[in-house]
């Protein structure tokens, strides 16, 4: 599997720009917790979206 963070202002139109990793640590069942944050300040913007896109290899 891929998987790819994406942002959007319309839920529509899907971008993978915009966003920053900030932290991954492993979960004791063997999964792993990933952190990413919009670089874009909430106050820049009125809507923001943010989706995990996962595709087959």
């Amino acid at each position: 599997m891929i998987f790819e963070v994406e942002i959007s202002t319309n839920a529509t139109n899907w971008s993978p720009g915009g966003i920053t990793f900030v932290a991954s640590s492993p979960n004791a069942d063997g999964t792993e917790s990933v952190t990413y944050r919009s670089s874009v300040p909430v106050t820049d913007i009125t809507r923001q979206l943010i989706h995990l896109k996962m595709t087959s290899r």
